[in-house]
Parts: structure tokens; C-alpha cells; sequence
């Protein structure tokens, strides 16, 4: 396991994340920044997400 990022602990976080990095590639960052913000996602985590897409977790490392 790669030590780059804590396991993940939220699932249902992770599940609103990943459904948003899918909506970037479809429509857009200002789309998955409106969905995350709708899901009450923390904006650090918002901007990280969409600010910095070579440091996001990969889906599979949800623990």
C-alpha cells in the first residue's frame, strides 16, 4: 500500500468524491465542484479533488 494518502475511512465521502472526479471528465470541474458542494463535501477536500487530480486516491484504496 502506498503511503502518499491515510486509508480512506468515509465510504460514503469517497463514493460523493469519486461520482464528482466522473462528473469532471463528463461536464467539467464547475459540475463536480456544484455536486460536491451540494453534498456538503469540506472545500479543502473540494479543492484538492479538482485543484490537484495527481494526488487523488485511486477508488480502490476505500478501507
Amino acid at each position: 500500500m502506498d503511503n502518499a494518502h491515510p486509508p480512506r475511512r468515509n465510504t460514503e465521502m469517497a463514493s460523493i468524491v469519486d461520482q464528482a472526479i466522473a462528473l469532471d471528465a463528463r461536464l467539467g470541474a464547475a459540475n463536480a465542484w456544484v455536486y460536491m458542494a451540494s453534498a456538503q463535501v469540506p472545500l479543502p477536500v473540494v479543492k484538492r479533488v479538482l485543484g490537484m487530480p495527481a494526488q487523488r486516491r485511486s477508488a480502490n484504496r476505500i478501507n
